[in-house]
């Protein structure tokens, strides 16, 4: 019944959107509104947070409605991997996070790793481009794509930040506690396995 929710919440979000978008009649626009507000509900149910609290957060995904993007760098130490512990689950990730209005997925991965960790690196390559829906994360509201950057270490000391409370590299096979919203064990595993063939193709979906 949750992703039957969630279904429903994207379509009705959506074609108000567009609704809002394209309609010059008065009362269609008056129509997407209420469907606007229909999907707000959903949303709130979903959440179990006030529908004020959920228009809020949703107030600036105006116009045609797009995925949003979530980069992810794997920087490496060595034959271990940079991970930062989110201090919203106490759980451990890849930094990252979303990409910002005129700023370039690789720009970004750079610059949430010297914002999470203290580190500095370089992005060299795109390992891949997963639709966050068909893989094993918790659930969001948003639709979300995740990119993930291979990256080389290039100086930094490691810093925590207000959304991490540590830094540290990780072996393979001695990976923390991993924050799911964020990263899956597959995603880092496939990291690795990037970083040992870098002649590997992106990967997608």
């Amino acid at each position: 019944m949750r992703d039957e929710l969630l279904d429903w919440f994207r379509r009705l979000r959506a074609i108000s959107q567009y609704g809002l978008e394209y309609s010059k009649d008065p009362y269609d626009l008056q129509r997407f509104r209420q469907i606007g507000a229909l999907s707000t509900e959903i949303a709130a149910r979903l959440t179990v947070r006030p529908a004020g609290d959920v228009e809020a957060a949703l107030a600036l995904e105006t116009g045609p409605p797009t995925p949003k993007l979530d980069v992810r760098a794997a920087v490496f130490k060595g034959d271990r991997i940079l991970m930062v512990r989110e201090t919203s689950d106490g759980r451990w990730a890849l930094p990252g996070g979303w990409v910002d209005v005129g700023e370039s997925p690789s720009s970004a991965a750079e610059r949430e790793v010297k914002e999470e960790s203290g580190f500095d690196c370089r992005a060299t390559k795109l390992i891949a481009i997963v639709d966050r829906d068909k893989h094993a994360h918790s659930t969001t509201l948003l639709h979300v794509y995740k990119l993930f950057f291979l990256c080389d270490l290039i100086g930094g000391e490691p810093t925590t930040s207000l959304e991490t409370s540590a830094v540290g590299f990780f072996a393979r096979g001695a990976l923390p506690e991993l924050s799911f919203p964020r990263v899956l064990p597959e995603q880092v595993a496939r990291a690795f396995r990037h970083r040992e063939h870098p002649e590997l193709p992106t990967e997608f979906d």
